[in-house]
């Protein structure tokens, strides 16, 4: 690609590619410039000449040019009137290739000639570069090649530009000039305007200038030429990221500032459908909010609290912003029922076994429930909790990382700590509640901490953070964040090449989506995990599993009554906060939900192909936390893997599943009925005297998006069949369904096995070529 005769083609080609997209996406140029080679893609987007031609035109000019044996070279820099004086007595070897910039100059030709102009120049105290080129373009040297060339431009069509087209050779708008042949051969030995060619395009009111190259090369070498303010710079292409994440990047500057996208264009190439949501059977039961009591205004935020005028900020006076104002809620009561100086976590803690009497909200809300052992059940959490850092830091080495960033802080309870055990570190902590950030910040003061912990009431999905980081970790956070690709773009462009992402996060087991209401969680499948990880170059290098131990922290046997003890105390808001965690903590006893702490590290350098391949692996077969924790070394470090003490579970494929139907189609249905009936009891927990009509829909039974899961996942272990959660929401009657598996089971019926070699050796020949007559024409 270093030879002329291909390096030409190739930037046409590129830049030619990338036009067409910018036009698919709706984007058209309201004039165009280009430089040197590029003059020819700027031709064909201004009608002057079609690609075909305009592609043979490039490839006939590096193959001339190559042809020329004669060696050049070239270097740039100083006023104008020191390189005309450095040129002075060099013109039959040296000439200016370019005008760059008001300082930026290039002179090219024989390697003795540059040399000298480049010896005249220093001595005037102008610095040079060298550049490395093939050959001395736009030089004396381009010469023998000028009149073949002109003579082969002029069998191609050309004819006048239908939009603003700034010509390289005058750096001025072109006109009819470049629809003849001689226009071509004197821009292959002129020197490119630049600098007047992007004050031409000022001229014509342009103010947002996109590079249509692999690199952004033009656009810098633009802002040295027009320096005022309020001008837009986009790069397609950077060197060393990728193009995806470029392009799109682009796409989004160019949208912000008002530029008309074509977005079903945009949408076109991928597959989009919509689907009836379960709505829910109506119970009769009244659902009305309480009126929220009056707060207090904040007069002022603590230093060390960094605010940010959003919209944030906007809907916290005018509205819910969701999770902000649940997590407001949860903390109000929180506080105001502990005051026996606890740290104010708000993590969940994995138990291996379950304590006599233990319930998390009596660790939450000790105030209220006085007669428990409180020391004893936050003695417990403590323990767990502390377990559960070692295993999600166990990865991490401390003394080689400098900055850290905790997305979701809550209370900078887990700063606190980090400060405390690694005076070195400088943390941030963002998170989008203001009452938490505001308590956290004098939990910071009264520790004197304030010269390592800064805090952020900000979006981590929106706003930018303001570091860069070794370390970064999110604690159950973002499966609350609608916008998860958002906040992983954001930690992509803030994490370090290298640097490790830890989390603990939930993610749905089934290939679904799971929007868990009471608690504002959008729990997406592993595959959908593994693509996000992969689009913001994050490979996993540790995947624990704590859905047991999670759910044994929620396994609360006396939560009814407690609740109703919590009701008599705190608001409807807030109580509505806790039903959540309770939920999401039924959800993973089914099985239908997973809680992971994962490790990452930033991988710039592997596709995103291979990183979604791994990252598919860890999260299809996580460590069970039993394991980890069972091999800590002698210094209670737990390792990154670590024996299993079971098989990993091969994936299920669709074969049927334990139960046996009749061959009489009639049998058959009132068999599969009667275990539909069976299964759809067990799900909604209906007594014996509740009917299960079979002209009703699984709807109008009442069944939701919960229970939907449930008995989904049910009847896809058992039977073997693929059930998306669109087909059971359907409107049809139970009925249907079953007419509808019974079909299903009739196509995934199993082929009779083979025989065994021992069969075959006792058969005769003729009785083994019937056997291969019949697996041969079934």
């Amino acid at each position: 690609m270093d030879e002329t005769r291909y390096t030409q083609p190739a930037l046409f080609s590129v830049e030619y590619a990338l036009w067409r997209m910018w036009r698919s996406w709706g984007v058209e140029a309201d004039a165009v410039l280009g430089h040197s080679v590029g003059e020819y893609v700027a031709a064909v987007v201004a009608g002057v000449m079609g690609m075909e031609d305009a592609l043979r035109l490039v490839a006939e000019r590096g193959r001339l040019m190559q042809g020329w044996e004669v060696r050049g070279d070239g270097g740039g820099g100083g006023a104008r009137e020191w390189v005309e004086e450095a040129l002075k007595g060099l013109e039959e070897s040296v000439s200016v290739a370019a005008r760059n910039g008001p300082k930026q100059w290039v002179v090219s030709g024989l390697k003795e000639g540059v040399r000298e102009a480049e010896r005249r120049l220093a001595q005037r105290g102008v610095k040079t570069k060298k550049l490395k080129v093939s050959h001395g373009f736009h030089s004396p040297q381009m010469e023998p090649m000028l009149e073949g060339f002109e003579a082969r431009v002029g069998e191609v069509k050309l004819e006048a530009p239908k939009r603003v087209l700034i010509s390289n050779v005058s750096g001025e708008r072109a006109g009819e000039e470049v629809a003849s042949a001689r226009y071509w051969r004197t821009q292959v030995r002129e020197a490119v305007r630049f600098a007047e060619g992007m004050e031409a395009l000022r001229k014509e009111g342009v103010g947002i200038f996109v590079e249509v190259g692999p690199a952004p090369v033009l656009v810098g070498m633009g802002r040295q030429t027009l320096e005022e303010e309020g001008l837009e710079w986009v790069a397609t292409l950077r060197k060393g990221r990728g193009e995806w994440e470029t392009a799109l990047e682009a796409l989004g500057a160019l949208y912000v500032k008002g530029v008309e996208v074509a977005w079903g264009e945009y949408e076109k190439p991928y597959a989009r459908r919509t689907v009836a949501l379960p709505t829910y059977p109506f119970q009769r039961r009244r659902h009305w909010h309480a009126e929220p009591a009056p707060q207090p205004r904040v007069a002022s935020a603590p230093s060390s609290v960094v605010r940010v005028a959003s919209q944030l900020q906007a809907s916290s006076e005018t509205g819910s912003v969701g999770v902000a104002d649940v997590y407001s809620d949860f903390g109000r009561s929180f506080e105001r029922f502990n005051t026996r100086g606890q740290e104010l976590y708000l993590h969940w803690a994995p138990l291996r076994e379950v304590p006599q009497g233990f319930s998390w909200l009596k660790v939450f809300y000790p105030d209220l429930f006085p007669e428990d052992d409180h020391v004893h059940f936050e003695r417990v959490y403590g323990e767990a909790l502390r377990e559960l850092r070692a295993v999600t830091y166990r990865a991490v080495d401390f003394s080689s990382i400098r900055r850290v960033l905790d997305i979701g802080c809550g209370y900078a309870s887990d700063l606190i700590d980090l400060a405390k055990h690694h005076a070195h570190l400088k943390l941030d902590g963002y998170n989008i509640t203001l009452a938490q950030v505001e308590a956290g910040a004098r939990k910071v003061k009264e520790r004197g901490l304030q010269d390592s912990i800064r805090l952020f009431n900000r979006d981590s999905s929106r706003d930018e953070f303001p570091d860069q980081y070794e370390l970064i970790q999110a604690f159950q956070v973002i499966h609350h964040i609608e916008d998860k690709r958002g906040v992983l773009d954001n930690i992509q462009r803030h994490l370090a090449n290298g640097g490790l992402l830890v989390a603990s996060d939930i993610v749905s087991t089934v290939d679904e989506t799971l929007r868990h209401e009471e608690s504002e969680a959008h729990l997406l499948p592993r595959k959908a995990w593994a693509e996000l990880f992969a689009e913001a170059g994050l490979r996993i290098i540790g995947c624990v599993d704590l859905s047991r131990e999670i759910s044994n922290f929620f396994d609360d046997r006396e939560y009814d009554a407690a609740m109703a003890r919590l009701k008599q105390n705190i608001t409807a808001a807030e109580s509505a906060f806790i039903v959540g965690p309770h939920m999401l903590g039924k959800l993973l006893g089914t099985g239908l939900a997973q809680y992971l702490v994962l490790t990452l590290q930033k991988e710039p350098f592997l596709s995103r192909d291979i990183l979604r391949s791994m990252n598919q692996r860890y999260l299809e077969a996580p460590q069970a936390y039993a394991d980890i924790v069972a091999h800590a070394d002698a210094e209670g470090r737990f390792p990154l893997e670590a024996p299993r003490s079971a098989p990993i579970a091969a994936r299920s494929t669709a074969s049927p599943g334990a139960l046996a139907l009749s061959e009489d189609p009639v049998q058959a249905k009132r068999q599969l009925q009667a275990f539909l009936e069976e299964r759809i009891r067990q799900v909604l927990r209906l007594d014996k005297e509740d009917p299960v009509r079979f002209d009703a829909t699984f709807i109008s039974l009442g069944f939701d998006s919960f229970t939907g899961l449930q008995l989904k996942k049910v009847l896809e272990k058992e039977l073997g069949l693929s059930l998306p959660m669109a087909q059971l929401f359907e409107d049809l009657s139970l009925e249907a369904h079953v007419e509808r598996m019974l079909a299903g089971l009739k196509r995934s019926a199993p082929v009779a096995e083979p025989p065994r070699a021992a069969d075959v050796d006792a058969m005769s020949e003729d009785e083994v070529n019937a056997r291969l007559q019949a697996l041969l024409n079934p």
